[in-house]
């Protein structure tokens, strides 16, 4: 078997991907390009003895998504009760070889890890073309809603109503929300903010589970309009502006 050093890779996927600093984005970014992990394939023969042997990922479902596995060691690839074959591929190569592959939905990393990281295949291609623009690093991957949607933010506190100004809150940090309701039911105050058409998300539920993280983030200076107080502790409101994107 292939001894491959991933050792910072993996300490890079035990932070939760909406907690991560620039930094440490872009430092997990850098480690998974130039990475290689160990991809479990099919070996098939063409019947032809003149014809070198071809191979296939392996796909498994996962939430009625197809997904390839990878592993970053033999450690990880032993939980996983893996197939007899494995090749260890550099992740630029699998990029190309996934170019045209329709039918794949996301690969997942050491998926019988506690740190199983899931990337659905455009974000896994965009990570290839991540700018180090400090302004902008994660919010490259947004991308605008094709219709309304409605997302949830808890507090302990009815923060967002109290530090509004006449009616609008704004936040100059990047802003976390859950298309999970119940995600954090156990904090007593429900902000339901009011995504329109076209508002600019960067979603990572290809990335964590939404039923243990926020899977929304929203760019610094979002605006949020309140609409109404829904009863004691549920707040409406409705994102308005995004002033991040106007330059």
């Amino acid at each position: 078997m292939t001894n491959l050093d991933n050792i910072k890779l993996k300490e890079l996927m035990k932070i939760e991907p909406e907690s991560m600093s620039k930094q440490e984005y872009e430092s997990f970014v850098e480690e998974f390009k130039k990475s290689q992990l160990l991809l479990p394939v099919e070996i098939y023969s063409n019947n032809d003895v003149n014809e070198p042997l071809s191979f296939k990922p392996v796909t498994i479902e996962e939430n009625g998504c197809k997904c390839i596995p990878l592993f970053t060691d033999n450690e990880e690839l032993k939980k996983g009760n893996p197939p007899v074959s494995t090749i260890a591929i550099f992740m630029k190569d699998l990029k190309d070889m996934l170019e045209n592959a329709f039918e794949i939905d996301e690969i997942m990393i050491n998926l019988s890890s506690e740190y199983t990281m899931c990337i659905d295949l455009n974000s896994f291609f965009d990570l290839f073309e991540v700018k180090n623009d400090p302004n902008n690093w994660i919010f490259d991957k947004a991308r605008p809603l094709n219709q309304e949607v409605k997302v949830y933010y808890r507090e302990e506190k009815p923060l967002m109503k109290k530090q509004a100004v006449d009616g609008i809150y704004s936040s100059k940090d990047p802003f976390k929300a859950s298309v999970n309701m119940y995600f954090d039911d156990h904090i007593p105050y429900l902000n339901v903010l009011i995504l329109p058409k076209n508002t600019k998300t960067v979603y990572l539920g290809g990335m964590i589970d939404p039923e243990t993280s926020c899977d929304i983030l929203l760019a610094p200076e979002t605006e949020f309009e309140f609409v109404s107080q829904e009863d004691e502790h549920t707040m409406l409101w409705k994102c308005v502006n995004q002033k991040f994107y106007d330059n």
